[in-house]
């Protein structure tokens, strides 16, 4: 856990050049923007991923990696639409999915190539969601790193409840970055 706090600072502190556009987040080798008509978004997104709709009433669809064809269960991100148009995706950059990246590695990536090499400025959440050891076992430390207007960017670190019973399924920590409407800071 330190450790990954560590990483947080450690890459805040760090961060080396990128040139990500505001408006374009890249999944892969594809780019997709917000208002992006559904469609194009995922007719470019087949080209390299297995796009699996898992809500109606949000629009949204999973992405899987494909590999020379095949279907391959990593994880890469998710797009959600309105109206026929793009109005949230995610990618994942590092925990236990695509490619088994850490979430040290992931967490460093996207804020380097989000803030570039003159910073950028950002809002920063540190909090503990508790489950509580009857429903799950699992309580979720979660940093959110706020980059106005269109980037978010989180980090989980999913630990036993106190008091709770271990669980057969282990979560790793992961690390995603967002791309929908933040708010500016106040």
């Amino acid at each position: 856990m330190k450790t990954s706090i560590a990483w947080i600072f450690a890459a805040i502190g760090g961060m080396a050049g990128g040139n990500v556009l505001a408006g374009d987040l890249v999944i892969g080798h594809v780019a997709v923007h917000l208002g992006m008509p559904e469609k194009e978004a995922l007719a470019a997104l087949s080209k390299e991923f297995a796009p699996e709709q898992v809500s109606v009433s949000e629009g949204k669809y999973n992405l899987r990696a494909r590999e020379h064809g095949t279907y391959d269960p990593s994880f890469a991100g998710s797009v959600s639409f309105r109206d026929g148009k793009l109005y949230r995706a995610s990618k994942f950059w590092g925990g236990g999915g695509l490619k088994d990246k850490s979430s040290e590695e992931g967490l460093y990536g996207v804020l380097a190539d989000l803030a570039g090499k003159d910073g950028r400025t950002c809002r920063i959440k540190a909090e503990t969601l508790r489950s509580g050891a009857k429903v799950n076992g699992q309580d979720v430390k979660e940093v959110t790193i706020d980059f106005p207007p269109d980037r978010k960017v989180t980090l989980r670190i999913w630990q036993p409840s106190v008091g709770g019973q271990e669980q057969p399924l282990t979560f790793f920590p992961s690390v995603d970055e967002f791309l929908m409407d933040v708010a500016a800071p106040k």
